[in-house]
């Protein structure tokens, strides 16, 4: 019956803060005969390989940076006024070492998304080959499966970078894995 479980708890597993331990626990209380925590993993482990078959790449050092907003925002409250404020956070990771750069500002437009970009860039202390960016509207002007027409701002970061943007398809998420991985952590 376990098995059966497995597709209601890998969408459970999707939401927000829904951790594999915090899952296991509830079904335990509906099932007391559940099988222990680590017995539960390995075989959601060897249930999951088998439902969605991914490609690994090999990442080459220097070849790509991978950057995107997380969906949740930082509240700060400004020491003067008490005003609390809510802060988008960008992430930026290496390909080849998942080296991580993560910043707070105020928000995701164009001027924000390229500062976000260029101080990366010197936190890094160079320029990958590409950037592999989302399809969020600071980078691209018109999404396309095949031909994305980028802004006309990021273009010219690239080029005074000597970089190219290579935004991903739209509602892929596996196209930029990495940085989906650190905005989870």
């Amino acid at each position: 019956y376990l098995f059966d479980l497995f597709p209601i708890v890998n969408k459970e597993l999707k939401k927000v803060g829904v951790t594999r331990y915090l899952v296991w626990e509830s079904y335990l209380q509906k099932y007391p005969d559940l099988v222990s925590y680590s017995r539960f993993c390995h075989l959601y482990k060897a249930w999951s390989r088998n439902q969605s078959p991914v490609m690994r790449f090999n990442h080459k050092a220097g070849d790509k940076m991978f950057v995107d907003f997380t969906g949740k925002k930082l509240s700060i409250i400004d020491p003067g006024t008490g005003e609390v404020k809510e802060l988008e956070v960008f992430v930026a990771v290496l390909g080849a070492s998942g080296y991580t750069y993560v910043e707070a500002c105020p928000s995701q437009k164009r001027e924000d998304f390229i500062g976000c970009m260029v101080n990366a860039l010197n936190f890094y202390g160079g320029v990958p080959k590409a950037i592999v960016t989302d399809n969020l509207k600071s980078a691209v002007t018109k999404s396309s499966k095949y031909e994305p027409i980028l802004n006309e701002s990021l273009l010219a970061m690239a080029t005074h970078y000597n970089t190219t943007v290579l935004p991903t398809r739209a509602y892929r998420p596996r196209d930029k894995a990495l940085v989906e991985n650190a905005v989870k952590i």
